[in-house]
């Protein structure tokens, strides 16, 4: 029952508290004597909304406590025991704040307005124009209708049946979830593969990709460079393998007076097969490749997504590369 409610700052009333005594009690009064604010502050106690206006003018909150002696209802009982509450004594208490901030407590304990509510709706009926009553909760009209059928233990195991489905129900969105979770990591991993083995990296990669940056970046300057040693060595007049074809020549003559010239024809001789040596590679690298730039543009692209590889799996190609194996093996 209950055994007390104790207001403060709540509508005109700055301070005010009122006792029951076991049994029936009536409170009576003209109008204005302030039995509806009563009716107001046992329900914002019980967790029903309430709006800034109930705050008392140049207050800035209101509360209100309310005592309940017991013996509880069972389900009161078991209420107070799911929250890990005292079930032997229930003191509940709001605080309203003018601002429209709004805790609750029950036991002293903080606790959600929606559970206040819920603990209100079984402790206290209001029987009043425009007020709820518990008899038109759909909830407490079924509980009835169990008992009046006889069907209390039918619908206990119907009940548990029901929450047995739903952890089946949680089971099998967990299965879906972790399955899908599992895919998506699945196409993560082949979307990495892909992307490593799109450079077709070795442990020569970045060294030859380096070299192929600088060549086409210079292909201008090595091909300029190459037709000017061509022309010097080998194909302009008094190139230098004409002089040299000269003095092998003379160099032969002498030899075959004295053959003390021979060696001396011999090394001129080995000179010349070198320089036409120079002169065949140097007539290859005369004419500059096929479309410098766009191949250019393409090592370039290589060299970005060599470092965007780095950045994400790893500082060297040696760890992208055992990441590639690591991933692999995980597929």
């Amino acid at each position: 029952m209950l055994e007390s409610i104790g207001i403060r700052n709540f509508a005109l009333l700055e301070k005010a508290s009122l006792k029951f005594s076991s049994g029936f009690n009536v409170i009576t009064g003209e109008t204005g004597a302030g039995k509806s604010i009563l009716i107001g502050a046992l329900n914002m106690v019980l967790g029903e909304r309430v709006g800034r206006e109930i705050v008392r003018p140049g207050e800035k909150f209101c509360e209100v406590e309310a005592v309940f002696a017991p013996p509880f209802p069972e389900r009161v009982i078991k209420f107070l025991k799911d929250m890990e509450l005292d079930e032997t004594e229930l003191f509940l208490r709001r605080i309203f704040e003018a601002e429209g901030r709004s805790r609750c407590f029950i036991n002293d304990r903080s606790v959600t307005l929606s559970s206040l509510k819920g603990l209100g709706d079984m402790l206290v009926d209001i029987h009043s124009q425009s007020q709820h009553q518990e008899l038109l909760n759909p909830s407490r009209q079924l509980n009835l209708l169990d008992l009046y059928g006889g069907s209390a233990g039918l619908r206990k195991e119907a009940v548990s049946a029901h929450g047995k489905l739903v952890d089946l129900h949680k089971k099998r969105e967990e299965l879906i979830l972790r399955e899908e979770e599992t895919s998506r990591e699945a196409e993560r991993l082949r979307h990495e593969i892909r992307e490593i083995d799109a450079l077709e990296l070795s442990d020569t990669f970045e060294e030859e990709l380096e070299a192929d940056y600088k060549r086409l970046l210079n292909s201008g300057r090595l091909a300029e460079g190459a037709a000017k040693l061509y022309a010097g060595m080998y194909e302009s007049d008094g190139a230098l393998f004409e002089q040299l074809s000269e003095f092998g020549r003379i160099s032969l003559e002498l030899s075959e007076i004295d053959s003390g010239f021979t060696p001396v024809n011999s090394a001129i001789q080995k000179a010349l097969f070198d320089i036409e040596t120079a002169a065949n590679l140097l007539r290859e690298r005369v004419s500059p490749e096929d479309n410098p730039q766009a191949r250019l543009e393409e090592v370039s692209g290589q060299k970005d997504q060599l470092i965007s590889l780095k950045l994400k799996f790893g500082p060297e190609v040696e760890d992208i590369l055992k990441y590639r194996q690591e991933i692999g093996r995980r597929i």
